[in-house]
């Protein structure tokens, strides 16, 4: 008998926990239990009570479901127990799947196959180690589908409100085994492979889900993750414990052994990937753990020991200090603990100027982002009190608007009264968990509420103020986090932080009943809206943590050690303007919250310590000034080794330049006190110029160094203060937004134009005051496709054009720019024309090709490249053949002219009218940034568009509902307005490139008879390695390797790109001379390295330069983003992470499958593309990444397998797709 048997739920469980030991527990027989001394899972009252009332609803709903069919159609179980439904035996399943006849539900079916070996076999089990477990779903439907076949779909009921990643694991799961079942008894049914059936508590009637996806995870973990999980006995296999054992009938037990053995899962905030990566670097023990960190508090180079210790984990990098601090708590003082200088600089604010703090309970599912209840406490400076609590009458939308107006309605009544503005500084929101006062802005954008007038004065009391600092408050949780080291996991829920501060408080109520609960579950909300719960009990709570929430700031400000921040009151002038038109009102607030929500990232991050902004990259800790240097440039001293390698800064990024606070664990009062004055934050800013490794490590600064010079206090003079080097943050672009909304607003004559493009309207059809086309006088004649769009171009004044990669979309603009312009000089007709994209690299391409172009033609039309400085005007003077001019200064006196510049460079010109509006990569520019460059637009003028949404998108923090363009791109919103013009013929790629494209995104996407066949020329490739990398018959070479743990930098990766650079170099020749490249070709047109993190980029860099790359022959190494819109023949692409939990937690950002799209279309003839096996296998814990995390999966599936190599010691598994015939 296999020592494990494996159901469906043990398999979904694990997936969502990680947690191999849950798994081997509960796979274990239980007669074999005792053996291996496993504990016996605890079941609490109220958990039995869910399963009592769970079987007796199922019941109810099947026979609801099954009611209206005749007695033959639905076969039934006998009942095992009263009041349970029995198993149907496996025997009369198998019956009615060989010869269904007139059944059409079976209830409770037994899926047991015939031969369990043959199931084995093909996931590649063990048969005396691995097996099925009896698997009993909750119904079968049999659909006839003619011709004497069926179709079966599995139908599960869950007490849940919402389907989750799990339930769709599970169904896959069934599907899968029915699959092999009907195959082994050779029945006449077809197992729907593609959706199933899933009953929702609370819902009415069963749903149809997807299970496609979940099925591709599903045989993901049954073929690695589980043997590999369950390939230790019961008593070794992988445990931590974390936030998931919340509810674990084994979280007893794991706990006590936590303290009897001393083990590291007994640290709060470890996690399993985080307690492994201990244990490899010989780290076994708490106590063992406390050691290191107490011998690294009397090393000089404290902050390089800890990189060397906690590296290749995402969790140790970031949030090793906070760590040590609980695990010092824990060992060495056995109690609470306060930790000097956290967030809680920016998330408590102190009691100066505050009128008015308001506790805010927001109940609210994490999965839908929907409030479910709420609770107000209304506090003021002269003891005044007031309550208000409630429920959602009902799970619908609407009952959910009805809510947040009821609570909008009570916070303008209490304003009222005490006549204060809601912007006025001195009302403060105060919230247990950060995710309430999001799901609470975030709804209140959804309903439209913070734009109704009826309510939008008490919806502002929430929302981020426009030139604030985000909502005034904050969420005590992450204070609580950051101030207190605590002993023990999870006592810092409410309840447990009030008990650990002593706050005079009556207890918690009893309806909170899970261990550590702060929030509600939803089958509370199900009994209170099915009228089996009173809503009194829900709005007692609500009142309870209101209450709870204020007297823990109150405790808190009390405390010694912290130092809280005053924020300032805001001015009248600082308000958001307020909107008549409801679509630029809707853009207003999205603004807004985009701000709030990048000022609380980047506050957050300045209050971290030194040693943790080092350690995520996003610091250089300690630089000395050196004097030397020329013009406005001047030379630092890294005194911090081996700091570039991991930074995330770059070159072009603007820093601000601090002292440095005296210990590494301290955060800096110096850069907090920067933040709250931007002006101030200003004067210290420089720009990083580069970094020189040659001899000694340093850091190339420009800057106003007068200026900055006289910033620094005497006491402390900035040639001689200990420095540190941290990114900067002015954000300038908001208000530049929110003015250009507003001057449109008051413009309506020029927004009705526009308006109806952005408002889903139907278009008025006028067509554009421009002059006429002159398609003879370009190059080689106009195409088809150019024809077509300068057709249009002349009967309607917006044009979009889709481009896939290498499609020509900027070709086609500037040839089509050229057209019109030879036209208005032949005509006599005046033309100004402006020219944007979001990126810098962007508008240069245009630039360039319409140059290019216009030169070839004989046509000489002024051209302008506009900046936003002087420094960056003289950098890129004269870059492209266009005249560079500074934007404010821009006074053209010709009757025809072309600008080109970003956003917010043409954001800067004043006065200025156009006749014609160009934005390149569209896609990547949001709505509010593109009405910036429209305000200038004539009523009578015209918007040319050109982007490709199946590339990256705009940078978006906040979550908004998908059915609304506004809040994405502008490619978007104008796809909705007029039916973009199709390229489909890329002169980039070969046709090999071009296939997994195609599938994915672009099906008529085909390769030029000119580009279809090409290939890299390699010469003399003597490397066994290197040679199978760069074989040209491969363009496509996918390799998979198991190396060691990495987070955003990798080593190995980095050395494996070194390596195949190093012979790429020499054996790599330029396909026009048949001869190796030279410098310039090799850097501009050979290859390009792409990776999703910047401090991979460091470490790629570094391992060149080891492997012997002088700094003129380095190639490219950038991150996608930057390289959008540029070729190489050669691309690379390194995913850097092998962090199973990291990958996870970024999953939306690595797995962006447009981001991948651009990795793989930048190259004409290779791509190779690395990659960790923990990328390849995961499996998400959410149901929106189920989608996103088989990205690579299906990229592998869309090769085959080829040799396997060796590199380092670590086996690679190479993937390929060569030319051949039917591609």
């Amino acid at each position: 008998m296999p020592l494990y048997l494996v159901a469906p739920s043990y398999v979904a469980e694990f997936a969502r926990t990680k947690c191999a030991r849950r798994l081997a527990f509960d796979t274990l027989p239980r007669d074999a239990r005792s053996d291996w001394g496993v504990p016996t899972k605890e079941a609490t009252p109220e958990m039995r009570l869910r399963w009592r009332r769970g079987h007796l609803w199922e019941r109810r709903a099947l026979r609801r479901l099954l009611a209206e069919l005749p007695p033959e159609a639905q076969r039934w179980p006998e009942a095992a127990k009263p009041g349970r439904l029995g198993k149907l035996s496996s025997a009369a399943v198998h019956e009615v799947l060989r010869r269904p006849g007139a059944v059409r539900w079976l209830v409770q079916p037994t899926l047991e196959l015939p031969d369990p070996e043959r199931w084995a076999r093909r996931f590649g089990w063990a048969p005396d180690r691995l097996g099925l477990a009896e698997a009993v779903a909750d119904a079968l439907e049999l659909t006839p589908a003619g011709g004497g076949r069926w179709v079966a779909r599995v139908l599960e009921l869950k007490r849940r409100y919402r389907p989750s990643v799990g339930h769709r694991l599970q169904l896959a799961f069934y599907s899968l085994l029915l699959e092999e079942l009907v195959e082994q008894l050779g029945a006449p049914v077809e197992v729907d492979a593609r959706h199933a059936w899933l009953w929702c508590w609370g819902r009415r009637w069963p749903r149809r889900v997807g299970i496609g996806l979940a099925r591709m995870h599903v045989d993901t973990l049954l073929r690695t993750a589980v043997p590999r999980a369950l390939a230790a006995d019961p008593s070794t296999c992988d445990w931590h414990v974390g936030p998931a054992c919340v509810g674990c009938g084994y979280l007893r037990h794991c706990r006590n052994q936590a303290i009897e053995e001393d083990d590291l899962a007994q640290v709060p905030g470890l996690t399993a990937s985080a307690k492994r990566h201990l244990h490899d670097r010989g780290v076994r023990t708490a106590h063992q753990w406390l050691a290191v960190v107490r011998r690294r508090r009397f090393s000089k180079d404290a902050i390089d020991a800890g990189r060397e210790l906690y590296v290749g984990n995402r969790l140790l990098e970031q949030r090793s200090a906070l760590l040590e601090q609980r695990l010092t708590a824990l060992k060495a003082v056995g109690k609470p603990i306060l930790v000097p200088f956290r967030s809680h600089y920016f998330n408590l604010p102190a009691a100066d100027g505050e009128v008015v703090a308001l506790g805010v309970a927001v109940e609210w599912d994490p999965g839908a982002r929907q409030v479910l209840a709420m609770g107000l406490r209304w506090r003021d400076s002269r003891g005044h009190e007031a309550v208000w609590n409630r429920a959602a009458a009902s799970p619908r939308r609407r009952d959910e608007a009805a809510l947040l107006r009821a609570a909008l309605e009570w916070v303008r009544a209490q304003l009222d009264a005490t006549g204060l503005a809601a912007l006025s500084g001195a009302i403060r929101v105060y919230a247990w968990e950060p995710g309430e006062l999001l799901s609470l802005r975030l709804a209140l954008v959804r309903h439209g509420l913070a734009i109704d007038p009826a309510v939008s004065d008490a919806a502002r009391v929430f929302l981020p103020a426009r030139r604030g600092a985000g909502v005034p408050g904050g969420a005590l949780e992450r204070a609580v986090d950051d101030l207190w080291a605590l002993p023990e996991p999870f006592v810092y829920s409410l309840a447990a932080t009030v008990r650990h501060l002593g706050c005079l408080l009556p207890p918690c109520p009893e309806l909170a009943t899970q261990p550590f609960a702060t929030r509600l579950g939803l089958e509370v909300f199900v009994d209170v809206w099915e009228k089996r719960r009173e809503g009194a009990e829900v709005e007692a709570f609500l009142a309870w943590r209101t209450e709870a929430v204020l007297a823990v700031l109150d405790r808190l400000r009390r405390a010694d050690r912290p130092k809280l921040y005053a924020p300032k009151a805001l001015s009248p002038k600082a308000l958001p303007p307020v909107l008549h038109d409801e679509v630029l009102a809707k853009l207003a607030t999205f603004v807004e919250v985009e701000q709030g929500l990048a000022w609380e990232e980047i506050r957050d991050l300045y209050a971290r310590p030194l040693i943790e902004r080092v350690q995520r990259g996003e610091c250089l800790g300690e630089v000395e000034w050196l004097g030397c240097g020329d013009g406005d440039e001047r030379a630092f001293r890294l005194k911090t080794p081996g700091a570039h390698v991991a930074t995330r800064l770059r070159e072009g990024d603007w820093l601000v330049l601090t002292v440095q606070p005296r210990a590494h664990d301290a955060s800096s009062e110096e850069l907090i006190r920067l933040a709250e004055e931007p002006w101030r934050m200003g004067q210290r800013a420089v720009e990083l110029v580069r970094f020189d490794l040659a001899d000694e490590p340093l850091v190339w600064l420009r800057g106003d160094w007068d200026a900055i010079a006289a910033s620094f206090p005497p006491n402390c003079p900035l040639e001689y203060a200990r420095l540190a080097l941290d990114r900067g943050f002015l954000d300038v672009t908001a208000t530049r937004t929110l003015d250009a909304l507003a001057k449109l607003d008051r413009d309506r004559a020029r927004w009705d134009r526009f308006r109806p493009w952005f408002a889903g309207e139907p278009t008025t059809g006028s067509r554009p005051r421009l002059p006429p086309f002159e398609l003879d006088a370009l190059p080689d004649g106009a195409g088809e496709s150019e024809q077509a769009i300068a057709g249009a171009a002349e009967q309607q004044s917006l044009v979009l054009v889709w481009g896939p990669p290498g499609t020509g979309k900027t070709r086609v603009l500037a040839r089509l720019l050229v057209a019109l312009a030879r036209g208005a000089e032949r005509h006599g007709h005046g033309l100004r024309v402006l020219l944007t994209a979001y990126t810098h690299r962007a508008v240069d391409n245009l630039v360039e090709r319409l140059h290019a172009t216009a030169r070839e033609v004989g046509l000489d039309v002024p051209l302008y490249r506009l900046h936003t400085s002087e420094q960056v005007l003289r950098r890129r003077l004269g870059h492209g053949g266009a005249s560079a001019v500074e934007a404010k200064r821009f006074r053209p006196t010709e009757p025809r002219w072309i600008a080109a510049g970003t956003v917010w460079a043409l954001a800067k010109r004043e006065g200025l009218e156009t006749d014609l509006v160009v934005v390149d990569e569209a896609s990547q520019i949001t709505v509010p940034q593109a009405l910036v460059v429209l305000g200038g637009l004539r009523p009578d003028g015209a918007l040319w568009a050109a982007g490709d949404p199946c590339q990256l998108g705009p940078i978006i923090r906040g979550h908004y509902p998908d059915d609304e363009p506004l809040y994405g791109s502008l490619f978007d919103a104008l796809e909705r307005a007029t039916g973009p013009h199709r390229l489909t013929v890329t002169y980039r790629c070969n046709r090999v490139l071009v296939t997994y494209p195609r599938a994915r995104f672009y099906p008529d996407y085909r390769a030029a008879p000119s580009a279809a066949e090409r290939r890299v020329v390699v010469r003399n490739c003597e490397d066994p390695v290197a040679r199978a990398f760069l074989d040209p018959e491969r363009p496509i070479v996918l390799a998979e390797y198991d190396g060691p743990s990495a987070s955003v930098a990798n080593e190995f990766e980095a050395a494996l790109v070194a390596h195949l650079l190093r012979h790429a170099r020499a054996a790599l020749c330029d396909p026009a001379t048949g001869k190796p490249y030279d410098a310039h070709g090799w850097r501009e047109e050979a290859v390009a390295v792409l990776t999703p993190h910047r401090a991979q980029v460091a470490t790629i860099l570094e391992a060149l330069r080891r492997h012997g790359f002088d700094p003129e022959d380095l190639p490219v190494v950038d991150t996608v983003e930057r390289l959008q819109g540029s070729e190489r023949e050669l691309v690379l692409v390194s995913t850097a992470v092998a962090d199973p939990e990291f990958a996870l937690s970024e999953a939306d950002f690595l797995f962006d499958e447009r981001r991948f799209n651009v990795c793989v279309t930048r190259a004409r003839r290779k791509v190779i593309v690395l990659i960790h096996r923990h990328l390849l296998e995961l499996v998400p814990d959410r149901d929106a990444h189920l989608r996103a995390t088989l990205l690579f999966r299906r990229y592998r599936g869309h090769l085959r397998p080829a040799e396997r190599l060796g590199f380092q010691g670590r086996a690679v598994q190479l993937h390929v797709r060569t030319f051949g015939r039917g591609v």
